[in-house]
C-alpha cells in the first residue's frame, strides 16, 4: 500500500484523537508533530474485496478520561472527485454516530483603570473565556485609602481584592481618596423593581449623582430618606455632608385589560379596573346554544383556541371572543373519537359492509373476513339500479363501531391512486380520513362486475396501478353518525348482463362491534348469492370450477352411454 509502508512502525499518519469536555475538543496527544506529506491509499481495489487499511498506535497517559463525554478521531486526508462504492451496506460497514453538538465558547474583555492615589493588578492582557474567574487587586498609596471598585458609576465591591466570574465585557475603575480628608458613605436600598448606581465612599463636599433605573414593567416612584421623599427625579444630584442612606422606590405599571364577545356567547373573568404588570388573568368564553367557540382574537390575530384562556399581563390588552353557529347535522360525526380497542365482539356475526347504488343500499356480511388486509369483498346488487351511458353514484359504509384508522375494530377501504379515467373519489365529510373532501381525482379500490351468463366481467374501472391509502367506514362511539365514502362511475351498454356485484377491497379488524340499534331491514338489502357467485370466504371464482365439473361429468356419461349394448342404449335413449 504505496509500496513503502510495510514494516514501518515509526511513521506517522495525520490522525489525532480528540476528546470533548462539554465545551471544547482537545487533541490527544496535544504535542503531535506531523511529517511532510506522505500518503497511503485507503479503500477497496478493483472490487477484489481486499481492503487497504492503515494503522496508528497512540498511547494515552496522564489523562483522566472520566472528565470527557465524547471522543472522535480527526483524520487528515485527500479525497478524489469520483468516489465509487461497491457492495456497501450501512449496518455492515460501520457504526455511524450522530455528531456531538458543540457548545459555543464566548470570550470577553476585562478592562480596569485606577484613579489617582493607587495602583491595580490582575487585569488579563487578552480576552478571557466565559466563566473564567478573575481576581483584581487594588493597592492604595501611603497617603490614600481605597474607596471601591466601580462599573458604570455603580459600586460593585468595597474590597481591595475583587474576585468575580466573567459573563460579559467588564470595564472597572478603582477609586482612592486622600487620608486627611473627611470621608462619608453614600448608600442606597432598592426594595423591588430596579437598580441604583452612584453609591460609594466620597470626600466631604463632593457632589454625588444617584441614578435609578426601573426594571421592565416598573416605574420610578422617588428617592426617600426614611419616609420623606427627597426627589422624584431618576437622577438625583446632591452635596455630601454626612453619611447618607437613601431608598429608591419603584412601583409596578398598571394596564387596562378588556374583552368583548360577538353574537353567540358571553365571557367571564374580565377585570373591573387596572391590572398590575405580571398579573395572571383568566378569561372564560361560554357559547350559547347553537353556537361554538372559535377563539380569542387580538384584532385579526387568533391568540388562543381554548375557551379558558390564561395569560400574563405585560401591556394594554384588548381581546375579542368569537363564536360561530354550529354546522347543521349532516349525518356525519364532527369530532372523531380517539382510537381505542373494541369493547366487545359479541355481535361480529352481524358486521356488514354496505354499498349504495344511486340511492339504494345493498349489504354483505363480513364476519368471514376478520383480520384480513386488502381483501376483496363482493356485495351483490340489483342490476336494474345501474344506468347505461351516464354517471352512477356509489357510496360505501359499515355498521361497525370503529375506533380509529385500521385498528383491530375498524373497517377500512383500501383507497388508491390510479391512472386518469372517468372515475372519481368523493367523501361526505372532512373527518373521513381528514382531508379527502374535494378530491375529484382520487380512486378507492372498488370495481363493478357484471355477469354475462358465463363469467363475471369487470365493467369499471380498469385500474392497474394502486397507491395505498385508506379511509375508515362505519360508526364512531355508537353515536348514530355514519362515515361514507363515494365513487362515481360512468358505465356503457349494460345489455346482455343478468347480475351485478360491487367488489370492495378493505382492511378488516379482528373485533367487529356492531351498534345495538342495528336492524338488517333498515340497514341494507342482502341479496342471495347467485349459484355461480364467488365463495365469500376465499374470493375464488366458482364459475370456471362448475363448468369444468360439468364437462367432466358430461364426458363420463357419454362414455358410459357409448359402452352400452345397442338395444340397451336405445332403450336408455328412449
Amino acid at each position: 500500500c504505496d509500496d513503502r509502508w510495510t514494516g514501518y512502525n515509526d511513521r506517522s499518519v495525520n490522525v489525532r484523537l480528540e476528546l470533548y469536555d462539554g465545551r471544547r475538543w482537545t487533541a490527544v496527544p496535544s504535542e503531535e508533530e506531523y511529517t511532510a506529506e506522505e500518503h497511503c491509499v485507503l479503500g477497496l481495489f478493483n472490487s477484489s474485496n481486499m481492503w487497504y487499511n492503515a494503522a496508528r498506535n497512540i498511547t494515552i497517559s496522564g489523562i483522566d478520561l472520566s472528565q470527557y463525554t465524547a471522543a472522535r478521531v480527526g483524520v487528515n486526508l485527500h479525497v478524489g472527485s469520483n468516489l465509487q462504492v461497491d457492495g456497501y451496506l450501512l449496518e455492515n460497514m460501520a457504526t455511524f454516530l450522530d455528531p456531538v453538538k458543540e457548545t459555543p465558547i464566548a470570550y470577553y474583555t476585562v478592562a480596569a483603570t485606577a484613579r489617582a492615589g493607587g495602583t491595580i493588578s490582575g487585569v488579563p492582557e487578552d480576552q478571557v473565556e466565559e466563566g473564567t474567574s478573575v481576581t483584581l487587586i487594588a493597592q492604595a498609596d501611603d497617603d490614600h485609602v481605597f474607596s471601591g471598585w466601580y462599573e458604570n458609576n455603580a459600586l460593585v465591591s468595597s474590597q481591595e481584592q475583587y474576585t468575580f466570574q466573567v459573563t460579559g465585557d467588564v470595564n472597572l475603575e478603582a477609586r482612592f481618596l486622600e487620608k486627611d480628608t473627611t470621608i462619608f458613605t453614600v448608600s442606597a436600598v432598592v426594595a423591588e423593581g430596579g437598580q441604583v448606581t452612584g453609591t460609594g465612599m466620597v470626600e466631604e463636599g463632593a457632589q454625588v449623582t444617584l441614578t435609578a433605573s426601573p426594571d421592565e414593567g416598573y416605574i420610578f416612584a422617588g428617592w426617600y430618606k426614611g419616609e420623606e421623599q427627597v426627589s422624584k427625579d431618576t437622577a438625583y444630584t446632591f452635596t455630601v455632608t454626612e453619611d447618607i442612606r437613601l431608598t429608591a422606590r419603584f412601583t409596578k405599571k398598571t394596564y387596562t385589560v378588556s374583552a368583548s364577545a360577538n353574537e353567540g356567547g358571553h365571557i367571564t373573568g374580565v377585570p373591573d379596573g387596572q391590572v398590575e404588570h405580571g398579573t395572571s388573568v383568566t378569561f372564560t368564553a361560554v357559547a350559547d346554544d347553537g353556537y361554538t367557540f372559535d377563539g380569542w382574537y387580538n384584532a385579526e390575530n387568533k391568540v388562543s383556541e381554548n375557551a379558558v384562556y390564561t395569560f400574563t399581563v405585560t401591556g394594554e390588552t384588548i381581546l375579542g371572543a368569537r363564536f360561530v353557529p354550529k354546522p347543521e347535522d349532516d349525518g356525519h360525526k364532527k369530532e372523531p373519537d380517539a382510537p381505542g380497542p373494541a369493547e366487545t365482539d359479541k355481535d361480529s356475526d352481524k358486521a356488514a359492509l354496505r354499498v349504495r347504488i344511486n340511492g339504494s343500499w345493498y349489504g354483505a356480511y363480513i364476519d368471514d373476513y376478520k383480520g384480513k388486509e386488502a381483501v376483496w369483498v363482493p356485495v351483490y346488487v340489483d342490476i336494474s339500479k345501474l344506468k347505461s351511458g351516464e354517471e352512477n353514484y356509489f357510496h360505501f359504509s359499515s355498521n361497525v363501531i370503529n375506533h380509529g384508522n385500521f385498528t383491530d375494530s375498524s373497517i377500512d377501504l383500501y383507497s388508491t391512486f390510479a391512472a386518469e379515467n372517468l372515475n372519481s373519489f368523493l367523501t361526505q365529510h372532512q373527518y373521513c380520513d381528514e382531508g379527502w373532501i374535494g378530491y375529484s381525482d382520487r380512486n378507492i379500490n372498488v370495481r363493478l362486475e357484471l355477469y354475462d351468463g358465463q363469467k363475471w366481467v369487470t365493467a369499471a374501472p380498469k385500474e392497474t396501478t394502486y397507491y395505498d391509502e385508506h379511509t375508515v367506514l362505519g360508526q364512531f362511539a355508537n353515536d348514530g353518525n355514519w362515515y361514507n365514502a363515494g365513487r362515481n362511475l360512468i358505465l356503457g351498454d349494460l345489455s346482455g348482463y343478468s347480475d351485478a356485484r360491487v367488489m370492495v377491497q378493505v382492511h378488516v379488524g379482528t373485533h367487529l362491534d356492531v351498534a345495538a340499534s342495528y336492524n338488517e331491514e333498515e340497514f341494507a338489502t342482502f341479496l342471495e348469492i347467485p349459484p355461480y357467485g364467488n365463495n365469500p370466504a376465499t374470493g375464488e371464482d366458482l364459475s370456471l370450477t362448475v363448468v369444468a365439473l360439468l364437462a367432466v361429468v358430461g364426458s363420463f356419461v357419454l362414455a358410459v352411454i357409448t359402452m352400452l349394448p345397442a338395444r340397451r342404449r336405445s332403450k336408455t335413449q328412449g
